[in-house]
């Protein structure tokens, strides 16, 4: 039985055809592989795992503020990202 279910109106998205992502433990990398800069602020939202289950509660939220240009990268310092132990469940761009 789920007590709290929260419902999205759009699909979660890893603009796949926008960026690349590599990350490690305290960071989050985000290379633009699209055909033009990318502006405003981009947010990289990411949860913690356990034996392949997301942890309830808490999603955490890495913020990039600038332009990634076409081919360029940006590393993201995190406090809570491990290589190990977390998942990324979405990349949104705010323009």
């Amino acid at each position: 039985v789920a007590d709290n279910v929260a419902f999205f109106n759009d699909q979660m998205s890893l603009m796949e055809e926008t960026f690349s992502v590599s990350y490690g433990e305290g960071y989050v990398e985000l290379k633009n592989i699209s055909n033009e800069e990318i502006n405003g602020t981009t947010y990289v939202y990411y949860k913690n795992i356990s034996s392949d289950m997301l942890y309830g509660g808490i999603t955490y939220r890495a913020k990039y503020e600038g332009t990634i240009p076409k081919g360029g990268s940006v590393k993201v310092l995190t406090k809570h990202f491990t290589e190990k132990n977390t998942v990324i469940t979405q990349i949104v761009n705010v323009k």
